[in-house]
């Protein structure tokens, strides 16, 4: 092994164990709040679920993923990292819809459109799914010309309410072709 490598490998074994008793003694804070200030309130669960994602992910995997506004967004990108394996560059990349995107997503419906449409098809139309999408963005890169459509997911269905007025919304912009249905 030459000296370069065994440097390497000393500076991730180093950084993996400091990310790990990072992990471990911010467990270990909130373990005294819960038993202190909490009075036990709290599931036990956290040591395990601590003690797994500390053994995959780094503390700055942590930094990105404690940002995301739904606990359903950590879990996932959580989980999807200690499956995977992402770096945390790669876990940035995952979370954010990026401006960059754009041109990779405007090849693939070229492609198609190019060589896999019929005689009598519609032209292909691109579709970015993504936790969560700035219209400004959106208005601004013009996807709308390159016939790529930005949409937000939910993983629950929202109220009624909401649901009316985001299908009015939609009804109005696209010009009162949407009917209502009962």
């Amino acid at each position: 092994m030459d000296i370069h490598r065994l440097i390497d490998s000393a500076r991730s074994r180093m950084v993996s164990f400091a990310n790990t008793e990072l992990t471990m003694l911010c467990w270990h804070v909130g373990e005294r709040l819960r038993v202190e200030i909490l009075k036990e309130k709290r599931a036990e669960y956290g040591e395990q679920i601590v003690s797994t994602l500390s053994s995959v992910l780094s503390w700055s995997h942590f930094k990105e993923i404690i940002y995301l506004k739904k606990d359903i967004q950590r879990n996932f990108y959580a989980e999807m990292c200690r499956l995977e394996r992402w770096s945390v560059r790669a876990l940035r990349k995952k979370i954010s819809f990026r401006p960059e995107y754009k041109g990779q997503m405007e090849l693939y419906p070229r492609r198609l459109d190019k060589h896999e449409r019929k005689p009598g098809e519609e032209h292909p139309l691109g579709l970015i799914l993504c936790a969560d999408k700035s219209d400004e963005q959106v208005e601004l890169l013009e996807l709308g010309k390159s016939r790529i459509r930005v949409a937000q997911y939910v993983t629950q269905i929202p109220p009624r309410k909401l649901l009316e007025r985001k299908l009015n919304e939609a009804r109005l912009k696209g010009g009162g072709r949407i009917t209502a249905f009962a």
